[in-house]
């Protein structure tokens, strides 16, 4: 099933509006619905990084590899400033992650939003939307060259393409160990709390993580606080 914006758009808004399901006789899209509901365990898969800097949210170089996020489990979604309708959904849901993790968010876990949208979405633009949609510290949007975020996208297992083409896409990795789940669609807050607990839990018992500890804080990145 290929899950475009085109298809979603009518069951994302209703879920960002936080309606109930309906009826499969009332909704010609039910079966898209059910397929997002569904979404739960994440597949299992690898991710190449590529060797890329991209640029935050403050313009500060971000080469996009495993040391960057600081021996951290990172929650990663993409989106563009000026949709309606996908990306309102995910950073609706990426803010109930936050909510969910607590304590463990900056310290464990931190969150990255990658822009689709690169020609539109300048570190000054993604900054804005940062601060308004209550992004704070800890939540790291990310923006580059077309050709980097194409590459970034292909590692991720996207096709580059229009903003508007681009499947809901959803990811909890530890980009140390390279560990990484993935969900196409919008599974629950509580799954991707749980998942990224996990990978957390699991990197704090592996002998790796004394090799791959938090960097100090010249290398830590973070949004703009709002």
């Amino acid at each position: 099933m290929n899950l475009t914006l085109r298809t979603l758009s009518p069951i994302l808004v209703a879920l960002a509006a936080a309606c109930g399901p309906a009826h499969a006789g009332d909704d010609p899209h039910a079966a898209h619905r059910a397929a997002m509901q569904a979404a739960s365990g994440g597949a299992e898969t690898r991710v190449a990084l590529p060797d890329v800097v991209l640029r935050d949210a403050d313009g500060r170089p971000f080469p996009l590899r495993p040391d960057s996020f600081g021996g951290r489990v990172v929650v990663v979604d993409f989106v563009f400033t000026t949709c309606t309708t996908i990306c309102p959904a995910l950073t609706t849901l990426m803010a109930s992650v936050k909510r969910g993790l607590g304590e463990r968010m900056g310290r464990e876990v931190v969150l990255v939003s990658i822009s689709v949208d690169p020609a539109r979405d300048t570190p000054e633009v993604l900054r804005a939307y940062a601060r308004r949609v209550g992004a704070g510290d800890d939540w790291i949007w990310l923006t580059g060259s077309s050709g980097d975020i194409a590459r970034v996208l292909r590692a991720f297992g996207l096709a580059p393409g229009a903003p508007d083409d681009h499947p809901p896409l959803i990811m909890v990795g530890d980009p140390a160990r390279d560990l990484w789940l993935r969900w196409v669609g919008v599974p629950s807050p509580a799954t991707l709390v749980e998942r990224a607990r996990e990978l957390s839990a699991q990197r704090r018992a592996s002998p790796e993580a004394a090799v791959h500890d938090r960097p100090g804080a010249s290398n830590d990145h973070s949004s703009a606080s709002p």
